[in-house]
């Protein structure tokens, strides 16, 4: 290696520092501008009024910083999961117990196991994944507790069963006093079903592999038409309170309300996200920008050295010895 070389070479490394550390800023920027995903969840679902009030709250308009995913829409196996089996089981073995019971005409105590079997398996995970299964549940307990003449109850449990679908029907084989307090319960609406709390919502996060869920529920209460939201987000110890808000009676003033109140929705998700990044807010050092600018700087030094060499290289050559 004769003498240009050597010095040329060192230079070169240098060059190809300065590549690397652009790139890595490059994939680093990209990994910045990565949306989060959150997994929605709405109840009820179905064709009724207040299953389309309820998806009718959420974002559209696309967002630079987020994206919305149906959790109907993610394919998951949340059977594999500890809690959701064993949630399941229990649920499973308190209905045959109320079967049995029911079998020996002890329809009070049937019907008390059917509530709670129905309870037992209304813990949030199974409402989002399996909306319908606990509907079928709880028409179960409807109906075991209108037979057993406890009709308030009746009238709960099928309100809450059409808080999670709408579209549920009542079964052909329920008696005709089970099936008066159905068509009751259809007149007065479908009860709302509350948000879960925190750690059924990161428990969700994680079967949905998202960052983030947002539940939205609506239905009736004594004041009328309700609807409430709660966001989790993964990477925060605290989530968003239950945000309830009541929708007006009519078809005009509905429409304008439905507008506004997913403009607030978006704008609370985006707020959010703020402060979700500030509690992971990585050190200046570690920052795409800083990559970037340190390959600059190298480049531009490596690029000096590379003219000064050559150009004192030049005037090497052009000396004349005696």
């Amino acid at each position: 290696m004769n003498q240009g070389e050597r010095r040329i070479y060192p230079v070169f490394m240098i060059i190809l520092c300065a590549c690397l550390c652009l790139v890595e800023g490059v994939v680093r920027a990209g990994e910045n501008e990565e949306k989060t995903r959150i997994a929605v969840v709405v109840t009820p679902r179905g064709t009724e009024n207040e299953a389309a009030v309820a998806v009718s709250v959420v974002p559209e308009a696309p967002s630079e910083r987020y994206v919305l995913i149906p959790a109907s829409s993610i394919d998951v196996q949340a059977e594999g999961d500890a809690s959701y089996a064993a949630s399941a089981e229990k649920a499973q073995k308190t209905a045959e117990q109320a079967k049995r019971a029911a079998l020996e005409f002890n329809l009070v105590d049937a019907a008390g196991l059917w509530r709670r079997a129905s309870d037992e398996i209304n813990e949030g995970i199974t409402t989002a994944l399996d909306p319908g299964q606990v509907a079928g549940y709880m028409m179960q307990a409807g109906a075991a507790s209108a037979d057993a003449g406890e009709e308030d109850l009746a009238l709960e449990y099928f309100r809450r069963a059409l808080g999670i679908d709408t579209d549920t029907g009542a079964d052909a084989r329920i008696s005709p006093a089970a099936q008066v307090i159905f068509n009751m319960a259809r007149e007065k609406g479908p009860i709302q079903i509350q948000p879960p709390p925190d750690r059924v919502l990161k428990k969700l996060c994680s079967l949905l592999g998202v960052q983030g869920v947002l539940w939205i529920s609506s239905g009736r209460t004594d004041d009328g038409l309700s609807v409430s939201r709660r966001l989790v987000l993964s990477n925060q110890t605290e989530s968003s309170s239950v945000v309830t808000h009541n929708a007006p009676s009519g078809e005009s003033e509905l429409k304008e309300w439905t507008v506004g109140e997913r403009d607030q929705i978006a704008a609370f998700i985006s707020l959010s996200l703020g402060n979700g990044e500030k509690e992971t807010e990585t050190e200046w050092y570690e920052s795409w920008w800083f990559y970037t600018a340190l390959g600059t700087a190298v480049a531009a030094t490596a690029a000096g050295l590379v003219l000064g060499l050559t150009m004192g290289q030049e005037k090497v050559d052009v000396v004349v010895h005696h």
